[in-house]
């Protein structure tokens, strides 16, 4: 399931039992995200629930963290895998492989 089916699937189990959604803050997102067993992303005020991986999908971001860490021997950056959080603007992120 996409991130965007399971978004969905998350709104309408929602509204099916009347709750309404709540939209956090910055600030209240990573207090959280803290306590909270499932990790989410946080997109323009939205959170998105991450959605279990794959075992292709694992072996894909390793293959592309270990060239990257090879690559970057010697230069200034460390190579990261998918439990990193990144903050970019006003949102949070869970990418597979991060350079920083």
């Amino acid at each position: 399931m996409r991130r965007s089916e399971a978004c969905l699937h998350a709104k309408v189990g929602a509204m099916a039992f009347g709750q309404k959604l709540q939209m956090p803050s910055k600030a209240g997102h990573l207090a959280g995200e803290l306590h909270s067993e499932v990790r989410h992303e946080y997109v323009a005020g939205s959170l998105y629930a991450m959605v279990g991986g794959t075992a292709r999908r694992n072996l894909i971001s390793l293959a592309l963290a270990a060239r990257l860490r090879a690559y970057l021997v010697g230069m200034n950056c460390r190579t990261f895998m998918s439990a990193m959080k990144l903050c970019s603007g006003s949102a949070f992120y869970y990418p597979d492989v991060l350079v920083a």
